[in-house]
């Protein structure tokens, strides 16, 4: 074999036993507390005040959503061990 061959190989070995190495499924820890969105305050003219999610406010909502049910599942699982 010459030196690029084994180099190669070397390589290929040590990205797959790097990769089966990694966790594929998230720990619970990841995602509790989940990560908190931004919201925008408002007021308008007559002295009402209210609040809304700006576009990049939404997606981290859905986001939330995803994680604290994550978070919630994996606390129900850790109570029934």
């Amino acid at each position: 074999m010459n030196n690029l061959t084994i180099l190669f190989v070397t390589i290929w070995a040590l990205l797959l036993g790097g990769c089966t190495s990694i966790p594929i499924t998230p720990n619970q820890s990841e995602f509790c507390p989940p990560t908190p969105i931004h919201l925008e305050w408002y007021q308008v003219e007559e002295g009402r005040r209210g609040v809304y999610l700006p576009e990049q406010s939404f997606k981290q909502l859905q986001r939330y959503i995803v994680e604290l049910k994550t978070c919630i599942e994996g606390a129900s699982l850790d109570s029934t061990l």
